[in-house]
């Protein structure tokens, strides 16, 4: 499955992201993937299981993206 997520509080979904990022200063976000997903949060009833690759975090696309603005 690919999504996109919009955050607007800490836990709100019920999911864990792991991110991979590539440079410094600041850093660029190159894969964002679930790495947890908390039973019978928003995102288990959505269908997201865990290595789910997601397309975006608030509005933050990668591969390039500013990892500073998809927090």
């Amino acid at each position: 499955m690919v999504s996109s997520l919009a955050c607007s509080a800490r836990g709100t979904f019920g999911v864990e992201v792991s991110v991979s990022t590539k440079g410094a200063l600041p850093p660029k976000l190159q894969t964002i993937t679930i790495a947890k997903v908390a039973p019978n949060s928003a995102a288990d009833n959505a269908g997201i299981e865990v290595g789910d690759k997601e397309l975006a975090i608030n509005g933050c696309e990668p591969p390039g993206c500013c990892a500073l603005k998809a927090r």
